[in-house]
């Protein structure tokens, strides 16, 4: 869903020609060209080269990701940098997300922790797109 919205909010461009990597996205689904343009745009690898799990939930680990990756391509400055050892389950975090967590990790309460596998419902992803105005 994540990927779709980033997609929609690209204003759908066309993916034709472009390569779909993954075997398990089916590409006449409502997501099989968010998936493909996420994938040739390099805001997604995929759970493997092949892989892409598009019916799995999103972890927070996985959102911070993708955020942090579609914030590149729209330029924006990701040069800040959080504190991420600071947090008490820094551990956790796998390899691949520690640069972007890092990005946006900020400094913890004492009692906040990062997360990583917890999952994102649509309406937190959302809040985080679009923020309301104050």
């Amino acid at each position: 869903m994540l990927v779709t919205v980033l997609y929609r909010m690209e204003g759908e461009p066309a993916v034709e020609g472009q390569t779909h990597p993954f075997t398990d996205v089916d590409a006449s689904r409502y997501y099989g060209d968010a998936i493909t343009w996420a994938a040739n745009s390099g805001v997604v690898n995929g759970m493997t080269d092949t892989r892409f799990a598009p019916e799995a939930a999103v972890t927070r680990e996985q959102m911070v990701t993708i955020l942090y990756r579609y914030a590149k391509l729209k330029d924006a400055d990701v040069t800040a940098k959080g504190d991420l050892e600071s947090f008490p389950d820094h551990d956790q975090v796998k390899p691949y997300a520690r640069g972007p967590y890092t990005r946006g990790s900020g400094s913890p309460q004492a009692s906040h922790r990062l997360r990583t596998h917890s999952h994102r419902q649509g309406r937190q992803i959302f809040s985080l797109l679009f923020p309301p105005k104050n």
